[in-house]
């Protein structure tokens, strides 16, 4: 087909009609220029199309992004013969609109077939391309500079998966520490530190720290020069709660020192060489501590301790944990001093709720004390005594005694009550048996006095010969007995106290004494009000005898016998 100004005007026209209802969004006139076979290959990857249905639907996503927003400038265009079709060359400048100025974007290639149909001149396929800016003066592929950009698409890639791979371990570290914290939040009694300490292991674990011992908690109490150590053991899986002694070895007192320095401060110690590892294992040995018999084939261990002041977080592992996995045992810290200070709120509750306890204890015994009125009572008072101790935890409780002394006749009255044999008031002499005498004479040394008798062996055997051969009521829990415990308080005029089968602690023997205090108060009251009771009878047959005196020294003769007989009766 030979090309005529005619004919290149008739295909001018509808290919500007095409572009310019494209670029205003005329969706009608824009479709009245497609042939029903439109292809369309664009400069995107969605700009794709195989119908005139195809064509049109692309325009109309697209119209709120190209009208007004979009311009072709310094276009060029031509137009060529194929056989029965017209080819279009155009190169022009898309300019944009960035806000209020038109800004150049790209250039852009376009070659356009239009064909005559029975309705004029249709587009039947379109073609647009964007020079590759990369492809230098000369070139056709950038290959050199395809090959540095898949390099740094490489490196960009790696340092993406780097990033990724942190924020996961992040991820997973926030959530083993958020475990944490909710079993912090959640505590109601002390003993749930045992499930901090058992979910730190457990999620170290999961976290990749292998060859886990323990991991456990240093609760000092400087005084007594003793710290509460809750703990769990990781191959054992067994928690233990221990009041544990740090005076008596090296070790112990370095790691203590460095913790009492204040919060913040870090103690390790590695243990190398399997000869070592014994030593320290046949020291604990001799301790109260749990023994880990996989401490008999270890060739090291290490303890990593971080204090928090009176407290401190440690775990100790059978190799020593790399720079990484320590800083990951400390982000546990911050999440250990909450569950502490959760611990120090319940310590003081349970405190204040035991203190209640005792002094409802003590009231049971001082009022029963207070009613007393005759000594046969002080026997009420020891079930009384009894029954509160085994409420309050004396577990170890055989029985408990009040005795009062009679330093003139060298005797006593032994007043007794346990639940095995009931009430019992036995008379004894001070020489009766060298450890009675021998408990008298510290009891007496003093009002506030305290005497303390443990039998065991050959001594225990002794003591239940003695008391079998007096004929004392047979309690089968002392013939079972391997020990045998009697803690005694003066009273002034005599001693409250109890027997047990283990030896009872500190606190115990502090609370034993709060007893005394309560009981002897209430006994001296009660010893008072007798004596002036007895003074008052007293007083009274005074009274009488004065007056039988009186009459019979005024009498004159025998008949004044009969009228004095009669006033006395």
């Amino acid at each position: 087909m030979k090309l005529t100004k005619k004919l290149e005007a008739e295909v001018l026209k509808v290919y500007h009609t095409y572009w310019d209802s494209y670029s205003n969004g005329d969706i009608k006139t824009f479709a009245g220029t497609l042939d029903k076979t439109f292809e369309m290959i664009g400069t995107s990857e969605s700009e794709i199309g195989h119908t005139r249905e195809d064509g049109i639907k692309f325009l109309k996503a697209q119209v709120k992004e190209l009208v007004g927003k979009v311009e072709m400038r310094n276009r060029k265009i031509s137009v060529v013969p194929a056989n029965e079709l017209m080819l279009v060359n155009e190169r022009c400048d898309i300019y944009i609109l960035n806000g209020q100025d038109w800004s150049f974007y790209s250039k852009i290639r376009i070659s356009t077939f239009l064909r005559k149909t029975t309705s004029g001149w249709k587009v039947f396929q379109q073609h647009g391309s964007l020079p590759d800016m990369r492809v230098q003066e000369g070139e056709t592929l950038a290959v050199k500079k395809i090959s540095k950009e898949n390099l740094q698409l490489r490196d960009a890639i790696k340092r993406r998966t780097i990033e990724l791979e942190n924020k996961n371990r992040e991820l997973e570290i926030e959530t083993a520490l958020e475990k944490v914290r909710s079993i912090a939040m959640s505590m109601k009694e002390r003993v749930d530190m045992l499930k901090i300490c058992k979910t730190i292991s457990l999620q170290l674990a999961k976290l990749g720290v292998r060859e886990t011992r323990n991991v456990q908690t240093a609760i000092f109490n400087v005084p007594k020069g003793t710290y509460m150590n809750y703990e769990y053991y990781a191959k054992h899986d067994k928690t233990f709660i221990t009041e544990t002694t740090y005076t008596d070895h090296k070790v112990a007192r370095a790691f203590a020192a460095k913790m009492l320095k204040g919060k913040g401060e870090v103690s390790i110690t590695y243990i190398k060489g399997r000869e070592k590892v014994k030593e320290w294992l046949n020291y604990q040995k001799g301790t109260n501590v749990f023994i880990d018999t996989y401490l008999n084939t270890a060739t090291s261990l290490t303890y990593y301790w971080y204090s928090l002041g009176p407290v401190a977080l440690g775990i100790s592992t059978y190799i020593p944990l790399t720079k990484d996995e320590q800083g990951l045992f400390s982000r546990f810290l911050k999440v250990f001093e909450l569950a502490y200070r959760r611990y120090l709120d319940i310590e003081k509750a349970e405190a204040q709720a035991r203190e209640a306890q005792i002094e409802a204890s003590l009231e049971k015994v001082r009022a029963q004390a207070l009613g007393m009125r005759k000594p046969e009572e002080l026997t009420n008072i020891c079930e009384v005594l009894f029954k509160e101790l085994k409420h309050l935890g004396f577990t170890e409780l055989r029985n408990s005694m009040i005795n009062i002394h009679d330093d003139d006749k060298k005797t006593f009255v032994n007043y007794d009550y346990s639940d095995e044999i009931g009430k019992s008031i036995t008379p004894l002499y001070y020489d009766i048996h060298p450890v009675i005498k021998k408990q008298i004479k510290q009891i007496r040394s003093a009002d506030d006095a305290f005497s303390e008798t443990v039998f065991k062996g050959r001594d225990l055997a002794s003591w239940k010969a003695f008391r079998k051969s007096r004929g004392e009521k047979e309690d089968k829990r002392i013939k079972n007995s391997t020990a045998l415990y009697y803690y005694f308080y003066s009273i002034g005029t005599g001693s409250i106290g109890i027997s047990t089968f283990t030896a009872i602690n500190e606190e115990k023997r502090e609370l034993l004494k709060r007893f005394r205090n309560v009981f002897a108060f209430a006994y001296r009251r009660y010893m008072d009000v007798a004596q002036a009771e007895a003074q008052a009878r007293e007083a009274q047959i005074e009274a009488a005898l004065e007056r039988v005196r009186a009459a019979s020294m005024a009498m004159r003769d025998s008949s004044a016998l009969s009228h004095y007989l009669q006033s006395v009766c």
